[in-house]
């Protein structure tokens, strides 16, 4: 399941899977809003290069569909909605969710028409056409939906924009025509059950609180600087001292995320990173990871347990309980993107307690650079 949580002005992922290309109406993304969104009328925008596509959500969604249209490659989601009761005009809106869509092994045949994404003014008549029993006008139904304006902008706003003409084929001819008219399969949207455990997860969002392990920005080397250490060829440092020996691997250049790059540690060089602040943890709290890497592989994640060394003692600690095969690793692999991308870890399997949490990284294909490590507690 792809699962995102609204929260502010910020797109959070709560589970993730791999997006495969070609797909045709069966991707389903699941939104989670918290309560600043609850009275909106949702939209969801998808945009890749030139081109971008709405699904519209409305006030009572929590799902939509991926757009047939999209291809291999990085695509922008973002999410806006107005507030329709406000005697002043309300639009909120998020910044940029970054997807990474992978091609896929389909090898279908070039004439199958790929049905075409809906504009937003299609998708509002089909819900007019569900609603219009009500005894209330087009018009008054479209303010309900989202609309902002008189009644005269409305009817001149029914006029539209000619759709653009679809991507070439396979075998260089041209594809479908785009936007058509096309009354659009409705499915995805959602049910009496999704509803209800939607209410249930904003009841819950309140209770959501997270424990800061690491945060990239022009503070982290002063917060971090002697609570966080490092392991390298030579030896036990500081992540002070060692980004100043290493000026890639914490710095301004990337807003201070741990970027295990080749500059500073040419090919493949490992770099264990150890958290000296212990973590009260629970079976029922995730790990959540901002980062972006070049290639999916295992991740190397630990967990050990509380001592009452201190510092650098602490830190060979931690390094030796890891060698030593006394740590609990994390079972996870880093997911490809190109682009910072967020990722939660269960962790269902960890007995309570205090633990120290570490994790390598390497400057090889995979070259990770991490920016946020939280523990989510509900």
């Amino acid at each position: 399941m792809i699962k995102f949580l609204v929260k502010g002005q910020n797109i959070e992922t709560l589970e993730h899977e791999i997006i495969a290309a070609d797909q045709v109406s069966f991707v389903k993304i699941h939104f989670v809003f918290d309560n600043n969104w609850k009275p909106l009328h949702k939209v969801v925008q998808f945009t890749q290069g030139a081109f971008t596509y709405n699904r519209l959500i409305g006030y009572d969604g929590t799902s939509c569909l991926l757009p047939s249209e999209i291809t291999p490659g990085s695509v922008k989601m973002s999410i806006f909605g107005y507030d329709t009761a406000s005697k002043e005009t309300v639009r909120a809106t998020t910044v940029i969710k970054s997807l990474n869509v992978r091609p896929s092994g389909f090898e279908g045949e070039s004439e199958t028409p790929i049905p075409p994404t809906p504009d937003l003014y299609q998708q509002l008549l089909q819900k007019i056409s569900e609603k219009g029993k009500d005894g209330k006008s087009a018009y008054e139904i479209a303010v309900e939906h989202g609309f902002v304006g008189t009644e005269v902008e409305w009817l001149e706003s029914l006029r539209g924009a000619d759709g653009k003409d679809g991507l070439p084929g396979k075998d260089g001819k041209n594809g479908v025509d785009g936007k058509d008219g096309i009354t659009p399969d409705m499915s995805s949207y959602a049910t009496k059950t999704d509803i209800a455990d939607l209410q249930k997860q904003i009841k819950s969002i309140s209770g959501i609180s997270y424990i800061s392990v690491f945060e990239s920005g022009s503070d982290a080397l002063q917060k971090y600087g002697n609570s966080v250490y490092t392991y390298y060829n030579d030896g036990y440092r500081s992540l002070a001292g060692f980004a100043e020996s290493y000026p890639h691997f914490c710095s301004a250049e990337n807003d201070y995320a741990l970027y295990f790059n080749q500059n500073d540690f040419s090919w493949a060089g490992s770099v264990f990173v150890m958290f000296l602040t212990p973590v009260a943890i629970t079976s029922k709290m995730k790990l959540l990871l901002s980062y972006s890497v070049g290639v999916s592989q295992d991740a190397e994640f630990y967990l050990v347990k509380k001592t009452e060394k201190t510092g650098s003692e602490l830190a060979q600690y931690i390094y030796e309980e890891i060698k030593a095969e006394n740590a609990l690793k994390l079972l996870f692999k880093w997911l490809y993107s190109d682009t910072f991308i967020s990722v939660m870890q269960s962790l269902e399997n960890v007995s309570d307690g205090e633990y120290y949490l570490a994790f390598k990284g390497t400057s090889d294909n995979s070259h990770p650079m991490v920016k946020s490590i939280k523990f989510m507690k509900e």
